[in-house]
């Protein structure tokens, strides 16, 4: 049994690329033929230095980028194959918790909308419900529903971006950089919310985020990212007490707290 679920990963990513062309004209190849799979239950963390592709790399597996080449497969389901209505539905396996928690929730709108609203897009009854259990699930009070964005601090915020990625009981979240917005009082609110989540859900993630320290605290297994290729993979605690890549070891040895 514990054969075949190692043989049969949640997501299983295969030479995924993806070039762009910048500002100035150049053609950036931003993420270089990527593997990478995660198992039910799993948190992977990708981390690297800025411009290193990582939130690129979430963006096409999410296909909010379209990947130039490569496979992106869901619960054994080829995601890159999907088109119009069968993307739209294969959607709600997967969602996204976005960087700014400013910028990814509508003004306009309160916040029991904002919560509700993939119920909403795929017709799924129970909204009220629903946007209440969420609610006390990241911690913020019935009253928030009524309430809107510009009323609650960055924290608060990301709360309820997470919980609007909940809605749809999702197999996996991609969070890029959740709590590099916030700051650093907050940051360990928010992860430590995604912690219990996991615990009680038994989330599957990938977390993208620069900060080894985060990394560390949030992920059972870590993918270090360099110039649009993964570079080292293994268990978290293992790629911490012993890095096997030059590139890893820089990185760890810049964050003094990881000394």
């Amino acid at each position: 049994m514990n054969g075949e679920q190692k043989a049969k990963p949640l997501l299983a990513v295969a030479g995924l690329r993806k070039r762009y062309t910048d500002k100035s004209g150049r053609r950036v190849e931003a993420v270089k033929g990527v593997d990478l799979a995660l198992a039910p239950g799993e948190v992977l963390g990708i981390v690297g230095e800025s411009g290193c592709g990582k939130t690129t790399l979430g963006r096409c597996i999410m296909r909010l980028m379209e990947p130039d080449s490569g496979t992106i497969l869901l619960d054994g389901e080829d995601f890159t194959a999907k088109s119009g209505t069968a993307l739209k539905t294969a959607r709600r396996a997967m969602q996204m918790v976005f960087q700014d928690p400013f910028g990814s929730l509508n003004p306009r709108h309160k916040v029991g909308a904002i919560i509700g609203e993939p119920l909403v897009v795929h017709g799924i009854g129970g909204v009220e419900a629903r946007v209440a259990e969420l609610l006390d699930l990241v911690g913020l009070p019935a009253s928030a529903r009524a309430r809107y964005p510009h009323e609650f601090s960055g924290g608060q915020r990301q709360r309820i971006a997470i919980a609007r990625a909940l809605a749809l009981k999702p197999k996996l979240i991609i969070a890029d950089e959740p709590v590099s917005a916030l700051d650093v009082s907050i940051q360990s609110q928010i992860i430590n919310l995604i912690a219990d989540l996991k615990a009680t859900l038994g989330l599957s993630m990938i977390f993208i985020s620069h900060d080894l320290s985060v990394i560390r605290h949030v992920s059972n297994r870590v993918a270090v990212m360099k110039g649009g290729e993964i570079v080292e993979t293994g268990a978290a605690e293992a790629i911490f007490r012993a890095p096997a890549h030059d590139y890893t070891r820089s990185l760890i040895a810049a964050i003094p707290m990881l000394r």
